[in-house]
């Protein structure tokens, strides 16, 4: 999975350095979301899950 993830993410790199756009975020399952340093915060009745790894990502739920 980690590995599919790191492909997705790579082809889609290369592919906006060819057309000089930025890249898409690749499609990654809510099931399973590898992240580096989360932290969780839950405002206006919905829960904000910060991580690190490549930049800084944002995901948001309204349940857990």
């Amino acid at each position: 999975m980690k590995k599919q993830i790191v492909l997705t993410v790579l082809a889609a790199m290369l592919s906006a350095a060819a057309s000089g756009q930025a890249p898409a975020r690749p499609s990654i399952s809510p099931e399973y979301t590898p992240v580096h340093d989360p932290v969780v915060a839950f405002c206006d009745g919905k829960y904000y899950m910060f991580s690190t790894g490549m930049g800084i990502s944002v995901m948001s739920s309204d349940d857990m």
